[in-house]
């Protein structure tokens, strides 16, 4: 539907969908770091640290190492 609004990350702007301003404040990943645009998510990841094992640890370590270039280059925003 083209006049259907929704709720997607930056990374799935593109030609066909159309990010809004909100009170004035464009959609930029500068403005959702800055905390001026009020319509972002955190990424949450939570895990029980008594509970991890090796796997589980290199698995946090990708995502919070290479995985950040990764979104990154995909036009997401790093949470490091």
């Amino acid at each position: 539907n083209p006049q259907a609004i929704g709720y997607v990350s930056f990374e799935y702007i593109n030609e066909t969908i159309k990010p809004l301003s909100v009170e004035g404040v464009e959609a930029s990943v500068e403005n959702v770091l800055t905390g001026d645009y009020s319509v972002s998510r955190p990424f949450l990841m939570m895990y029980h640290e008594d509970n991890m094992d090796e796997a589980a640890i290199a698995y946090i370590e990708f995502v919070l190492g290479e995985g950040q270039d990764i979104v990154e280059g995909n036009g997401g925003i790093r949470v490091d």
